[in-house]
C-alpha cells in the first residue's frame, strides 16, 4: 500500500502554518483568518496563493480520511461502530456488533488500535496502517491547501465556490459551535477528501496537470511531410504553430519590432488597428491566429512577419517517439511555412526511425535558445512574465542546461 499520512502537528510547526478559524468565502482576503485570507496565505497575486498552505482546529479527535475511506469499503461492521449506527466491542478477540453496551466514534477505533494484533477478524488493509502509522491515523487538524487550486467562480456574474471551499467552511462551522454532530463531522471530511482526490486525478489533475503543462508550454505535434528543399540541419514548422511556441520571441518582435512589409514600427501598426500592445492583447492575438480565427489579412501578414524575424538564429528540439537513440531528439533550425504539416528532409527522416505514411512528430522547447554575439543562450524568463526580452532573460547554455 502506497500511503504517505504526516504528522500533522509536525507539518504545520516545521512550516508555520497559521489557523483557517472563519468559514466565510465570498469578499474575505482581507478579513483574518479566512479561507483566501491574506494574513494565512499571502497577498492576493502573489506566488505565496500557490504555495502557502493553512490548517483548520477540528477541536476534537477524528479518524484521518484515508483510514476512514478504507474502514468504509472494507468493513460494514467498523463503519457503523464509529458513526454511531451500529455500536460493537471486542469479544473473544473477535469486533462483534453489540448495541447494548458496544463503543462507538473515536474511543472504538481507539480500541482496535490497542488490541489490532489480537483481533481475528481485523481487515488486514486496516491492520497494516495501523501497524505503519499508528497515532497519525487519528487527528484533531486538517491542511488548507492554497487558494489558488480552490479558486471561487462566477457563473452569470454570481459567485460559486469550488466544493472544497464549502467543505472546509462546513467544518470549521460544525466544529466551531457547543453542539458538536461526531457522525456530521467525520463524513465531511471524508467527503473532502474524496473531492480533493478529484482534483489531484489523472493527466489533468494538480500534479500531473501542472507538471505536463509546464512541459508542453512550447511544444507542439505535427504530421510530417517530405520536402526536398528543406536543408538537412532544418525543419519545416507551420506559422500556426509558431505562433505559440515561439511566444516570447514573438510578443517581444511585436512591442519592439520593424516592419519591412509596412515600413513602420510592428507596435504601430498594430495600434493603427486597435490592439493594444500589452502582453495579454498580444497573447490573445497569436491564440486567434493559431486558431485561424483571424480574418484582418493586415495582421496576418505582420503577425507572419514577426514570426520570421522571431525564429531567426534559433534552433529547436526535434523530437520523434519512441526515442530510442540520440538521433531521435535533434537540435534543427525552424523554417516558418504554411500549412498545417511539419515539413523534413527525406533524406534525412531516417535518423528518426520515422517514414511519410501520416508519422509524427514534435517540436520541443521551440525557440527556448538564441544566439546573442555568437554564443548559444537559453530563456530563463517564464512567457507569463515576458514584457521586453533584454540579456537579463538569457542564461548561457551551459548554466540554463
Amino acid at each position: 500500500m502506497k500511503f504517505v499520512i504526516p504528522d500533522i502537528d509536525k507539518v504545520i510547526k516545521q512550516y508555520q502554518l497559521k489557523e483557517v478559524y472563519n468559514p466565510k468565502l465570498i469578499n474575505s482576503a482581507h478579513l483574518p483568518g479566512t479561507l483566501f485570507s491574506e494574513d494565512v496565505f499571502g497577498p492576493l497575486g502573489s506566488e505565496d496563493r500557490y504555495t502557502k498552505f493553512g490548517y483548520i482546529d477540528l477541536k476534537t479527535e477524528v479518524l484521518h480520511p484515508a483510514i476512514f475511506d478504507i474502514i468504509k469499503k472494507s468493513s460494514k461492521t467498523i463503519y457503523n461502530a464509529i458513526l454511531g449506527v451500529k455500536p460493537a466491542k471486542i469479544v473473544n478477540n473477535k469486533i462483534v456488533v453489540d448495541e447494548a453496551e458496544g463503543l462507538s466514534g473515536i474511543e472504538f477505533f481507539k480500541q482496535i488500535i490497542e488490541e489490532k494484533d489480537s483481533i481475528k477478524n481485523l481487515n488486514p488493509r486496516i491492520k497494516a496502517l495501523i501497524d505503519k502509522y499508528g497515532d497519525h491515523l487519528i487527528i484533531s487538524k486538517i491542511l488548507v491547501i492554497p487558494p489558488a487550486y480552490r479558486p471561487i467562480h462566477y457563473v452569470n456574474g454570481k459567485p460559486v465556490p469550488d466544493p472544497i471551499n464549502e467543505f472546509y467552511a462546513k467544518l470549521i462551522t460544525l466544529t466551531s459551535g457547543s453542539f458538536f454532530n461526531f457522525p456530521v463531522v467525520q463524513e465531511t471530511l471524508w467527503s473532502l477528501y474524496e473531492t480533493f482526490k478529484g482534483l489531484i486525478a489523472k493527466k489533468s489533475g494538480l500534479i500531473r496537470g501542472q507538471i505536463l503543462g509546464k512541459r508542453l508550454d512550447f511544444t507542439a505535434r505535427g504530421v510530417i511531410v517530405s520536402a526536398p528543399d528543406i536543408p538537412s540541419d532544418s525543419i519545416g514548422v507551420p506559422y500556426i504553430m509558431l505562433a505559440q511556441i515561439a511566444m516570447p520571441f514573438v510578443i517581444h518582435q511585436l512591442r519592439t519590432g520593424f516592419s519591412m512589409k509596412f515600413r513602420k514600427p510592428m507596435r504601430q501598426v498594430l495600434e493603427e488597428v486597435g490592439i493594444p500592445v500589452t502582453m495579454s492583447a498580444l497573447q490573445q492575438l497569436l491564440t486567434k491566429f493559431s486558431n485561424e480565427l483571424l480574418q484582418d489579412q493586415k495582421l496576418i501578414d505582420l503577425i507572419k512577419e514577426a514570426i520570421e524575424e522571431a525564429v531567426k538564429d534559433k534552433v529547436v528540439l526535434v523530437k520523434r517517439d519512441p526515442a530510442l537513440h540520440q538521433y531521435s531528439w535533434e537540435a534543427m533550425k525552424p523554417i516558418p511555412v504554411e500549412g498545417y504539416a511539419i515539413r523534413m528532409s527525406h533524406g534525412y527522416l531516417g535518423a528518426f526511425g520515422g517514414d511519410y505514411d501520416g508519422d509524427s512528430i514534435a517540436d520541443t522547447d521551440i525557440t527556448l535558445y538564441t544566439r546573442i554575439n555568437g554564443e548559444w543562450y537559453k530563456v530563463t524568463t517564464p512567457v507569463e512574465k515576458v514584457k521586453d526580452l533584454t540579456l537579463e532573460d538569457f542564461a548561457p547554455v551551459s548554466e540554463a542546461s
